[in-house]
């Protein structure tokens, strides 16, 4: 057989390799078929036809069991292809759904630790209570179910591949909302914080500007007085302040200097109030005393009247 004749299927023939195509066997078929008589041994048309019987047999099984080979290549090729799709898609779908529970596990703990502390903000600790209604609006939300790569067919795989994806397109904006919620609730709480703390300070103010003016020169200890008014200086500085801790620091300094000078001006007014009660009880006495003093020397000058009169009567009687 020629070279190029040379093809696909492989046939073993005295130990060496040798390819030929389908066609190539038929063609050599018919070349002997065709050789003039002068040109080959012919022992007899019975024998010749027997001959020619048998290698188209085996041309013919050579040819079928080429087929099948091919047809088992070719189904074989198809499996492995499929199970190379199939595999392909399952890696995938697993990729999305590791991408999936990373999502639901940061999503968990966010809830059970940020969220979880910001709920327990009420809606009388904020400014805007629809901060809270909308925290409690997402969080009582339902997550979604969980989704299995567990498919029989590449279809299938992209339907759960989708699923997937539509869940870690919720937990993304979803921990984004939460994170938002969380945020607006903690910052209208801030919010609550500061305006108490700047009206606590103000009422402080007012009544320690009061106790100032009051208690002016009225108290013993006026290094008291002076740092409460030094305070009411500083504070009027804490008017733009966003500080809380400041601010709420700065009112309870003020209201311990407020008592202390208001305890040192009503001191004040006690001693005073006794002492004047102790010039009244004194001059009350002294009053008590003059009156006593003046009926006794009234009483001492009736009784020399009368000590007098009957003096007189007694002369007149005498000189009768």
């Amino acid at each position: 057989m020629d070279e190029h004749h040379a093809s696909d299927p492989a046939d073993t023939i005295g130990g060496n390799t040798q390819v030929f195509s389908p066609s190539d066997l038929l063609d050599e078929v018919s070349d002997h078929d065709d050789k003039p008589a002068g040109q080959g041994p012919r022992h007899g048309a019975h024998k010749d036809s027997s001959t020619r019987t048998i290698k188209q047999t085996v041309i013919i099984c050579a040819i079928v069991a080429v087929i099948i080979a091919g047809i088992y290549t070719a189904v074989t090729l198809v499996r492995r292809n499929a199970m190379e799709q199939l595999a392909v898609a399952r890696q995938s779908c697993e990729q999305v759904q590791a991408q999936v529970k990373k999502k639901a596990t940061a999503y968990s703990a966010y809830m059970d630790q940020d969220a979880q502390a910001a709920q327990h903000i009420t809606a009388v600790d904020v400014t805007d209570s629809n901060t809270v209604d909308e925290l409690t609006k997402i969080v009582t939300e339902s997550v979604p179910q969980q989704v299995n790569c567990n498919a029989s067919s590449v279809a299938q795989y992209k339907t759960q591949e989708d699923k997937l994806g539509d869940q870690l397109n919720w937990y993304t904006e979803h921990q984004s909302s939460l994170e938002t919620a969380v945020a607006n609730v903690h910052e209208s709480h801030e919010q609550k914080r500061l305006n108490d703390a700047c009206t606590s300070l103000a009422s402080e103010l007012q009544n320690a500007r009061e106790v100032l003016n009051v208690s002016k020169d009225r108290v013993d200890n006026t290094e008291q007085w002076n740092t409460l008014s030094t305070l009411v200086d500083q504070a009027d500085d804490l008017k733009n302040s966003d500080n809380v801790t400041k601010i709420a620091d700065m009112t309870e300094r003020i209201r311990q200097a407020s008592d202390a000078v208001n305890e040192a001006y009503q001191q004040k007014l006690r001693e005073e109030e006794e002492a004047a009660q102790a010039r009244q009880r004194a001059l009350e006495e002294a009053q008590r005393a003059a009156e006593k003093k003046a009926q006794e020397q009234a009483a001492k000058e009736k009784q020399k009247s009368q000590n007098s009169k009957k003096t007189q009567q007694s002369e007149k009687s005498n000189k009768k």
